[in-house]
């Protein structure tokens, strides 16, 4: 296998440990070189402040009900999670081997 085709490899393979530092945030290859602003965490980051402003804009009250949404959000995720995996073909048998474990050696 060539190096070109090795390196094709491992920027399609989205376990690398450089996926996240080349192709999320683009870092540059040493300190001397600046780099360039990334749009998507720009525009993340820009949502998350104005999402923030808005939802202390009318005081407490709307922090309050913020704090009620983003506490219950979790467990009805892990719910809906739950249900959707019951549902799935095989379930029975990983469920007995959850519970049912066999130690002996392969």
């Amino acid at each position: 296998m060539t190096p070109e085709q090795q390196k094709a490899i491992e920027r399609k393979n989205l376990w690398n440990e450089d996926f996240f530092y080349q192709e999320s945030l683009f870092r540059s290859p040493n300190i001397g070189i600046q780099g360039e602003l990334v749009g998507r965490i720009v525009g993340c980051t820009a949502v998350s402040y104005v999402t923030a402003y808005f939802a202390v804009w009318k005081g407490l009250k709307s922090v309050g009900q913020m704090v009620y949404f983003t506490a219950l959000l979790p467990y009805i995720t892990i719910l809906i999670l739950l249900i959707k995996g019951l549902t799935l073909p095989g379930c029975g048998a990983g469920l007995y081997y959850l519970f049912v474990a066999d130690f002996t050696p392969i």
